[in-house]
């Protein structure tokens, strides 16, 4: 039978490509206030302007941004947490509960399992009680599979990405965040294992921009449904610009291309005012608007001018 709540909470996830730029600044708990989010709100005033469609975020700062991405972009919540300074950092354990995710608005929830790891047991029963309440309240599961490299020789081999995933799938899961394998051919084989939607984890800092949109390029090309890019935005010389880019990627809009001129901005409060708070910048670069966006811009300038 048909979930209404999730059917309604996933289709403002995914738009109506089937397709999602998620941006996750989950990395406070555990990797602390790294480059980038040393204030996560000029970040998020920064990727909400610019038009992602969801947001991957802890319940402190979910709390604490929601007047930025209300009526805005997607929620999903975090509901687990680790330290990369404790015992096992491999184990992710639930600190809320789906209730108390409903509660503060998500429209999904998301915690890691990690397989091959001494914790494996205890994560995938963890994960058997999470698709079980998700299912009873009518919110989106989405499992993040990952292996624990200390167990697995290549945590990016596609047959083992695509075993995880098929076993994110069989537990529960109704979207997966996953390892990209490399390249399409063998990501397909992955995404065709599953059949609900899969996105890539943008990992560890990428030491090329066209390496990272080669990435995302090859995910989408491969089937994927959404990619969860955060390090190597909020670390980027000029997050907007990147932003832009991998949006248009995953959302197949053939503007996806490097700008070639910049106009001066004149500042107004419709889209760039968050925007210059991250990049102290006062050029604004047109090539990086989709036509979605530019068509909503125009239609709300035309409401100030009538006054409405």
């Amino acid at each position: 039978m048909l979930n209404t709540g999730k059917t309604l909470r996933m289709s403002r996830i995914l738009g109506p490509d089937k397709r999602s730029f998620i941006f996750p600044v989950d990395h406070g708990i555990p990797l602390g206030p790294v480059k980038g989010i040393e204030n996560p709100i000029d970040i998020l005033s920064c990727a909400v302007n610019m038009g992602v469609d969801a947001l991957l975020l802890n319940p402190g700062l979910a709390k604490r941004a929601v007047n930025i991405y209300k009526g805005k972009t997607a929620l999903v919540l975090r509901i687990g947490a680790f330290t990369v300074l404790g015992p096992d950092p491999s184990y992710e354990i639930p600190v809320i509960e789906v209730e108390d995710a409903l509660a503060l608005g998500a429209d999904a929830v998301c915690i890691t399992v990690n397989i091959g790891s001494q914790s494996e047991p205890q994560q995938l029963q963890g994960m058997g009680k999470i698709s079980s309440r998700c299912e009873r309240y009518g919110i989106p599961y989405i499992a993040e599979m990952m292996l624990d490299p200390k167990h697995i020789k290549d945590v990016y081999d596609a047959e083992y990405i695509a075993w995880v995933a098929r076993i994110g799938e069989e537990v529960g899961a109704d979207m997966l965040k996953v390892h990209y394998s490399g390249d399409p051919k063998s990501f397909k084989r992955v995404v065709d294992s599953v059949n609900i939607p899969v996105g890539i984890a943008g990992g560890a800092a990428i030491d090329s921009e066209e390496k990272l949109y080669k990435m995302v390029e090859g995910s989408i090309q491969a089937g994927a449904a959404c990619a969860f890019i955060g390090r190597n935005v909020f670390q980027a010389e000029n997050p907007r610009a990147v932003l832009r880019r991998l949006i248009d990627i995953v959302h197949s809009n053939p503007a996806a291309v490097e700008p070639l001129h910049t106009i001066k901005c004149n500042s107004c409060d419709i889209c760039s005012k968050n925007i210059s708070s991250v990049s102290n910048r006062s050029v604004f670069e047109p090539a990086m608007l989709s036509e979605q966006n530019i068509a909503n811009i125009a239609r709300e300038v035309a409401m100030k001018i009538m006054g409405k």
